[in-house]
């Protein structure tokens, strides 16, 4: 999972329903949706990538444990305070930190340009774009090159829930749940991947993740 100012006029806002939705509906939301590699929810970059726009969090338990994920969820859903920490302050028994995977000296300049750019985001356009991310696609799109004249691979965040940073005890920057909006599958993503390759996934068109975890 990662931390991610998701920039773009279709940054995870709406929970779905496009598949149930008329034509004239579905058009208005592909305008609507920034498409471009330049939005993070297409076209994520973590750190240490240049012009990264999140950064990783790291697992205290193997890759893919669902149940870690719940536990992070229902955390953020009990208002537990949860403080971010660098990898190198690492203990693998601290269950009120989140770790993220850069050293002691970046983090407090990483989280510091993440929060302004989303709290600049939300002053213009009135919607949170700060998420944690949970699950990653990577996916080539074939009408993007890359540099070195090879298709264009992306990554793109899967699960998007909501988040906001604030300061708890200490004065540390620490991560709670948004309760103003809605955890939801990557909107943006699935009407990416609709216009590309004529992908339809009927089931995610309208599911949106709970707060209290991943059904």
């Amino acid at each position: 999972g990662g931390s991610s100012g998701g920039g773009g006029s279709g940054g995870g806002g709406g929970s779905g329903g496009r598949g149930l939705a008329p034509a004239r509906f579905q058009d208005w939301q592909s305008e609507v949706l920034d498409l471009t590699m330049r939005n993070p929810l297409l076209n994520l970059k973590l750190r240490p990538e240049p012009k990264a726009t999140g950064v990783k969090l790291l697992n205290l338990t193997p890759q893919d444990d669902v149940p870690w994920i719940e536990e992070l969820l229902s955390r953020l859903k009990n208002q537990e305070e949860l403080v971010f920490r660098a990898e190198d302050q690492l203990q693998l028994n601290d269950r009120s930190s989140i770790f993220v995977q850069v050293t002691t000296d970046l983090l407090a300049p990483i989280l510091t340009k993440l929060r302004d750019k989303a709290t600049a985001y939300e002053a213009e356009s009135d919607a949170n774009v700060l998420f944690l991310t949970l699950g990653m696609v990577e996916w080539t799109d074939p009408n993007q090159k890359a540099p070195d004249g090879t298709f264009l691979s992306v990554r793109s965040p899967f699960l998007l829930v909501p988040v906001r940073q604030t300061h708890g005890i200490g004065n540390q920057p620490s991560l709670e749940l948004d309760r103003a909006s809605e955890g939801t599958v990557n909107i943006t993503l699935l009407e990416k991947l609709r216009q590309t390759f004529r992908l339809s996934i009927p089931e995610l068109d309208s599911w949106c993740c709970s707060t209290c975890g991943v059904e």
